[in-house]
């Protein structure tokens, strides 16, 4: 089992969840993504928009995806955004098309529970992101790059450099489809994918691993963020403030919820558990469980 796969098949592993959308676009990592989990034998659907920005050629994107969803023999969803009236002719185009994405795949989602949609960025991804809210004056929130886990969203692929990619399709024999406009640097994210890091790459061949160095200690500053957590002791009970809790990133709760021995599958159920009425309790294990309070939540021992 190559690192790839494997690294996958242990994020999946600890996530457990019960089926999952997979975004497909015909480009390399969506494809690989697909391959990669249902070669593992988890149960998927794949999720494919149609824009028709690029005329016949997105049109050949989607018999592509149809066939390949038949040669494995699993379930396709499409979303046809001409067949559905959308209008595109105001506003920002990237943010309209990823709205109507992510609107689609999470009504999809829905529909099974406890599953969660997956999709294929990787580590230039990334990096480009670094790039993108640099430009934009973006805090720290944007500039550590995104989150492997956000909401129902999971990036497996996230801090995996594309050529590994390419590797596990090309020993496979697995083709996939070029998006032309990726060729154009007209977007900002294909003039750094293009011009930019090519350039940079010359000048300090170690660029990339410097962003990702970068990204890295942001993260850890949540780390810190997160040791730095208002709690109180009373009558050997542990309170967290609940107001302190609900402005947590997905990321950060994760590691919250990871020093209690709680997996990323109980992400949204534990986000309900925040909401309830005081009183309601959440499992933890044997031991112990939380407590909703008014303003807190206490880490309480069963029976004590």
């Amino acid at each position: 089992m190559s690192l790839l796969v494997e690294g996958i098949n242990n994020q999946l592993k600890d996530i457990g969840a019960a089926h999952y959308f997979i975004a497909i676009s015909a480009g390399k990592d969506s494809v690989a993504l697909a391959h990669i989990v249902h070669s593992l034998g988890y149960p998927i659907t794949l999720l494919h928009v149609n824009y028709h920005f690029r005329g016949d050629e997105s049109n050949e994107d989607q018999r592509w995806i149809e066939r390949f969803a038949k040669s494995i023999d699993v379930p396709l969803k499409i979303f046809d955004v001409k067949e559905n009236n959308l209008d595109f002719s105001t506003g920002n185009l990237q943010q309209l098309a990823r709205d109507i994405r992510y609107s689609f795949f999470e009504k999809e989602r829905a529909k099974i529970k406890n599953s969660i949609i997956l999709v294929g960025h990787q580590q230039s991804d990334q990096i480009e992101n670094f790039w993108i809210h640099l430009f934009r004056n973006s805090g720290r929130s944007g500039l550590k790059g995104m989150s492997i886990r956000k909401g129902n969203v999971i990036r497996p692929m996230l801090t995996f450099h594309p050529d590994m990619i390419t590797s596990y399709l090309k020993e496979r024999n697995i083709v996939w489809r070029e998006d032309s406009s990726n060729a154009k640097s007209v977007y900002l994210r294909n003039f750094i994918r293009n011009e930019l890091m090519p350039f940079l790459s010359k000048c300090h061949p170690n660029i990339e691993k410097s962003i990702l160095l970068i990204q890295e200690k942001f993260k850890q500053a949540e780390v810190t963020d997160l040791a730095e957590l208002d709690v109180f002791n009373q009558n050997h009970t542990t309170h967290f403030p609940l107001e302190k809790l609900n402005s947590f990133t997905d990321e950060k709760f994760l590691l919250f919820m990871k020093n209690f021995g709680l997996k990323g599958s109980q992400l949204e159920s534990f986000r309900i558990f925040l909401s309830a009425q005081t009183g309601a309790q959440f499992e933890i294990n044997t031991t112990h469980y939380f407590l909703k309070e008014r303003n807190h939540i206490a880490l309480v021992e069963w029976n004590a």
